[in-house]
């Protein structure tokens, strides 16, 4: 059966029993398909909740719209149907579907976003099944591609200031430690590798194997593995 678009007022009791994935699906690789993949052989009919376009300061959050989105997971031929959720809650998604399973990728395991908190609270509530794969390598987002330094420096300045909140790290501790940097010496043993990020156009579904034929627009390369904690040791 090929892949149904629906939005949220034509859900209906045909969706409802179904296992339920999420997320914004802005480009789509090997890990995205053996996750969907696997909440599809759990049985029931495969929804996968699609993350509505968002904009941070006039600018779109995702590289593709969430009608191209949408279009390039149908190719995968995967989902029973695939859902445009808008600005509607996930919570309240869970609410109209009442989903049998919600399948998230293992990064939504421990985090702290509160809609995501409350939709597998009431998920729980509910007496129905969570369950996390690892099939969403963490690749970089495409934030990476389209982003400036100084937008990537900000965000991950916010993170560092959560991280230290939560873990109660105060300055005062962490000055002490970097005063006794400068006598370290350190030996990073490992694979240097450079990761490189492209975003892709999806033209169709190859005729030789199941998998989304794409066409590459920009991609930019990055230290990885050894490399990057060396470079960042280096760096302080």
């Amino acid at each position: 059966m090929p892949t149904k678009l629906i939005k949220i007022n034509e859900i209906n009791l045909e969706h409802n029993a179904c296992t339920l994935a999420y997320g914004h699906f802005s480009t789509i690789h090997a890990g995205h398909i053996r996750y969907l993949k696997y909440a599809k052989q759990i049985g029931n009919k495969l929804v996968i909740a699609l993350l509505g376009d968002e904009f941070i300061n006039g600018r779109s959050k995702y590289i593709f719209k969430e009608n191209e989105r949408a279009e390039a997971l149908s190719f995968l031929s995967i989902a029973d149907y695939i859902l445009f959720t808008g600005n509607e809650k996930f919570k309240e998604i869970v609410k109209k579907l009442n989903p049998k399973v919600i399948v998230l990728g293992t990064e939504f395991k421990s985090s702290t976003d509160e809609n995501i908190k409350d939709a597998l609270k009431l998920q729980k509530d509910i007496g129905f099944k969570i369950q996390f794969h690892a099939g969403e390598i963490n690749y970089a987002s495409t934030d990476l591609l389209k982003s400036s330094q100084s937008e990537l420096s900000l965000a991950r300045k916010s993170l560092f200031l959560e991280t230290c909140s939560k873990e109660s790290i105060t300055s005062e501790t962490l000055l002490s430690s970097i005063s006794s940097w400068k006598d370290a010496h350190l030996l990073v043993i490992g694979d240097s590798i450079v990761d490189q990020y492209a975003a892709c156009e999806p033209l169709g579904l190859s005729a030789e194997a199941p998998v989304v034929v794409v066409k590459e627009i920009q991609k930019k390369d990055f230290l990885g593995g050894a490399a990057i904690v060396a470079s960042h040791i280096r760096a302080l």
